[in-house]
């Protein structure tokens, strides 16, 4: 499982590998990475 989030200054990605498992931060970024991450949403919302 995977939750993505982005705003104004960063953005970073958490994941889990089960349903009860930990949130664990797999991905962070600042303004550079933002772009990618929201095209990246944006592909798995259109994909759902």
């Amino acid at each position: 499982m995977e939750l993505k989030a982005y705003n104004s200054k960063y953005s970073f990605m958490l994941g889990r590998r089960t349903l009860e498992g930990e949130w664990l931060v797999v991905r962070y970024g600042v303004e550079a990475d933002q772009a990618a991450l929201r095209q990246e949403t944006r592909e798995s919302i259109d994909a759902a």
